[in-house]
């Protein structure tokens, strides 16, 4: 849980720095645009593709509940 909380943190800062570098570089927020578009869309397709894996045991008091 800490790692995926981690992952969002380190996410949210350096996905808005490269934004701003890309309306610097461009001088256009087209090209932040295309690359939160593209971003979307791989995190929906790694969505998709990633399974959880099914040999994972549950907890003993979890089967019941």
């Amino acid at each position: 849980m800490a790692l995926i909380n981690s992952m969002g943190a380190l996410g949210s800062f350096f996905g808005s720095w490269f934004v701003g570098y890309l309306n610097g570089a461009t001088g256009s927020p087209s090209a932040s645009y295309i690359f939160m578009g593209v971003a979307l869309f791989a995190s929906v397709w790694l969505t998709l593709i990633v399974k959880p894996a099914n040999n994972q045991q549950l907890p003993v008091g979890a089967r019941h509940a």
